[in-house]
């Protein structure tokens, strides 16, 4: 909880369906954090640091910014963790009292680098009055980024007229709009780096991300992996982030070429309906706009229920006969059929068939017996049914023949006959 009265803010600070809160704010996730990011920026990414609430003193230029649990974050600490990561600029706007303390440490070879803050080492930052709702120093240089206030004012810091607002034109702007007694501070490495950098990605970003390839029925628990690709149009590499609709994301995967097909995996533990998306960013942080939604449904899935099989009870070996088999699935997928006819001979998996649909198949015995016709039916997921079954019998087939009747006759009466010697030759 982030807020005195004991809720927590939006996480979705853009509003743009995505939480932009991930983690609270202890010492253990900010180290977490940064050595994510340490681990995978390549050296080509702009990075940026905005810091806000409360700071301390803890003597001279050694200052912190308070985190949660009264767990502390010291200006010596976050130097290292800022140098840690490999990007090709970083801009760090500090807002916290006592929080021109950090810029001494983290301002310096290699850079480039700008970092401003609200105040002094030694002195408190202020909110504005008379709300006191946004802090003063960052309430200007956000607008001087943004063109317009938080009450939708437009506002103009572009002092060159370039269309670009670079630090030196932000800091300026809030430092001449700042009425509160503070002192913000900047600093920038090499000497004239804020006349360039700003938070503008002057790099084009990837097209829209094809539409999520992956299934879209579901059991619960279960992994199931999507796809996408896009391309880059300066042929940079790419990162997807797919996010699965349940809250959470893929965090960014990668790099891929431009052009290659990225995956995801994800596990859904609760049963419903899903709409993945995937975006892309390139190794500048330019953000491609949202994929197309791919409706996933996820449920705990049941198998179709016993095929019904009719047909024959009776036939003759050689010849075909035609059997009915039909079975429904709870869920309503697609069903595929497997027979046994019981003379060591077997369908491969046949469909799919809508659920309901009856199917005719036939089949040829080729020798006498009485043989066991067993079907079952697996849904699209693979669960499959118990068997369902018929008997057949292939009876021998009788031919009646007169002579040897007449030899059967004559052999119980030989006496009683004599025409029957003469026919039969005795």
């Amino acid at each position: 909880m982030d807020q005195s009265n004991g809720l927590n803010s939006n996480p979705d600070l853009d509003g743009d369906g995505d939480d932009d809160i991930m983690y609270s704010c202890v010492l253990s996730n900010v180290d977490m954090v940064f050595q994510g990011l340490a681990n995978n920026f390549t050296g080509t990414e702009k990075l940026f640091i905005f810091t806000t609430d409360h700071g301390g003193s803890a003597g001279g230029y050694d200052t912190i910014e308070n985190l949660w649990n009264y767990e502390e974050l010291t200006d010596a600490h976050f130097a290292e963790l800022l140098a840690a990561i490999p990007a090709a600029e970083k801009i760090c706007t500090l807002e916290p009292c006592f929080s021109g303390g950090f810029l001494d440490n983290i301002v310096g070879e290699p850079g480039p680098i700008v970092a401003s803050s609200a105040c002094r080492y030694d002195e408190y930052s202020w909110a504005m009055p008379p709300d006191y709702v946004y802090d003063t120093y960052v309430f200007h240089w956000t607008a001087a980024m943004k063109g317009e206030d938080a009450y939708g004012v437009p506002v103009n810091a572009d002092v060159n007229q370039d269309g670009i607002i670079t630090l030196d034109e932000a800091y300026q702007y809030a430092v001449d709009h700042d009425q509160d007694d503070e002192s913000p501070q900047y600093g920038e490495y090499p000497e004239g780096t804020g006349s360039y950098l700003s938070l503008k990605v002057t790099s084009d970003p990837p097209a829209q991300p094809t539409k999520p390839v992956g299934p879209t029925l579901g059991i619960w628990n279960i992994e199931y992996t999507y796809t996408s690709s896009t391309t880059e149009p300066d042929n940079e590499q790419i990162y997807y982030q797919f996010n699965w609709g349940d809250g959470s994301n893929s965090g960014w995967l990668g790099p891929y070429q431009s052009g290659q097909t990225g995956s995801g995996s994800h596990i859904w533990t609760v049963l419903g309906t899903y709409n993945v998306t995937v975006k892309a960013k390139d190794t500048w942080g330019a953000t491609s706009s949202k994929s197309e939604s791919l409706v996933v449904t996820i449920t705990d899935n049941t198998p179709p229920n016993i095929p019904e099989v009719t047909g024959p009870a009776e036939g003759k070996p050689g010849k075909p006969y035609l059997f009915n088999m039909v079975t429904s699935d709870a869920q309503d997928q697609n069903i595929y059929y497997f027979i046994d006819w019981g003379d060591n001979t077997t369908t491969d998996w046949l469909g799919p068939y809508v659920s309901g649909t009856e199917i005719h198949i036939t089949h040829t015995w080729t020798t006498e017996g009485t043989y066991s016709v067993k079907v079952k039916a697996k849904d699209i997921m693979d669960s499959e049914s118990d068997w369902g079954t018929l008997s057949i019998v292939m009876p021998v087939e009788y031919r009646f023949s007169f002579s040897i009747f007449l030899q059967h006759l004559w052999e119980k009466y030989p006496n009683l006959f004599p025409l029957l010697q003469h026919l039969l030759g005795y």
